[in-house]
Formats: C-alpha cells, structure tokens, sequence
C-alpha cells in the first residue's frame, strides 16, 4: 500500500469520524473526497481502507 494513499485515506477516516451521518452519506462524502485528490490510486485504496477498517462511518467498515 502506497504510504501517501494511507495518509490520504487515514486523514478522510478521521474527518468523517467526527461527521454524524448515515452510510449512503458517508459513502457520498468518501467519494467526493477522492475525487478532488487526483490519485489514481484513490478508488482502489478506499476500498482497501475500508476492508482494513479505518472507517468507522456508518457503522460499515
């Protein structure tokens, strides 16, 4: 895993962590965050992120 595309992901996880949402919405916010990072890596990493649990939004991880 790429070290930029953790911190990247680590920061989203901990910015949406003190956001109240619902999953539709949290993933709406995880999407739109990725889209303005211009990583090409950015889709594979959320998912990746999301399998290793950094995301506690929504109650889904």
């Amino acid at each position: 895993m790429h070290i930029f595309s953790f911190m990247v992901c680590y920061k989203i996880a901990i910015i949406v962590h003190f956001v109240p949402t619902d999953t539709e919405e949290c993933e709406d916010v995880f999407l739109d965050t990725l889209e303005n990072t211009s990583n090409h890596f950015a889709y594979g990493d959320y998912f990746l992120c999301r399998m290793l649990g950094l995301f506690g939004c929504g109650g889904v991880v």
